[in-house]
């Protein structure tokens, strides 16, 4: 039966709108390198190559995507089954290949030279600027969800985390206490305001001694300062050993007061939305001690 005119030209419509919109289909990332990476569909196999990342790929629900990881991706526990592939900042290619990733999301920390030869061999690769405030956080975190075909859940973690931190920002709070957050140990390092943990403090209304992104100080200075508390980060670091050595000046109000507390690293260093949250959450419920 012969189609009359009109409708053969809607069924060439049709199928040119089909064939259009399958090629379409899929979006495109422009990462920090300015490098444009086109996407058709989520990509099934993915390496991630720093814990946020893997956390956030979990927390979205698609951990089923990852086939390796770094060994510093501890959290969520089913990340400690994963293949490890190396670290942040280097990895073994010849695992990578093997686990013939669709694509692999990096730091600017990883070798650019080990994701040259990624790209050389048509494995796709997107690198994430690091974040610096919970705002870009967020951003990053819809720009994943969106790469796994989750946008929607992202878009709903994202909200239920920006309420959060909106209503614990709100809550009354005594007055804002001098704190020193220390990350680091040889030397001293401390982290200033402009860091997601500094951030964190702020929210949870605390005043960081600190300021700026962060840098080296010494006992002498920390002891002029004379911060009320003293917060350290576990990163790799003996904790109790490092308040000890704190305790020993008891004439600084954190000694007098015994408030030295030490953080999961986890929790400030990688952050999700979420973990984020949880964060400030620690912060505030500390602050708030007498």
């Amino acid at each position: 039966m012969l189609l009359g005119k009109s409708k053969l030209f809607k069924v060439f419509l049709l199928i040119f709108f089909l064939l259009f919109s399958s090629t379409s289909l899929g979006i495109e990332i422009r990462d920090s390198r300015g490098e444009r990476i086109f996407l058709k569909k989520p990509p099934k196999s993915i390496i991630s190559l720093a814990p946020s990342f893997t956390k956030a790929i979990f927390l979205l629900g698609e951990g089923r995507r990852l086939v390796g990881v770094t060994r510093y991706c501890v959290e969520p526990p089913e990340a400690r089954r994963l293949p490890k592939v190396g670290s942040v900042t280097e990895f073994n290619i010849e695992k990578v290949i093997k686990l013939s990733p669709e694509l692999v999301f990096a730091t600017p920390l990883t070798s650019p030279l080990l994701l040259k030869k990624l790209e050389e061999i048509g494995v796709k690769v997107i690198v994430f600027k690091t974040p610096e405030t919970f705002q870009e956080l967020c951003d990053q975190f819809l720009t994943i969800s969106e790469i796994l075909g989750a946008y929607e859940k992202g878009q709903k973690i994202v909200e239920y985390a920006r309420k959060k931190i909106e209503e614990i920002a709100k809550r009354p709070k005594k007055k804002e206490i001098r704190v020193f957050i220390q990350v680091g140990i040889n030397p001293i390092w401390a982290a200033g305001e402009k860091t997601f943990i500094g951030e964190a403090l702020k929210i949870a209304g605390g005043e960081n001694i600190f300021k700026g992104r962060g840098g080296p100080v010494s006992e002498e200075w920390v002891l002029k300062e004379n911060p009320e508390v003293i917060f350290i980060m576990d990163m790799g670091l003996k904790g109790k050993e490092i308040t000890n050595i704190w305790k020993r000046f008891k004439e600084m109000e954190a000694v007098k007061k015994n408030r030295i507390y030490v953080l999961n690293s986890n929790l400030y260093c990688s952050p999700t939305p979420i973990s984020f949250v949880e964060g400030v959450e620690n912060l505030w419920l500390l602050l708030q001690k007498e």
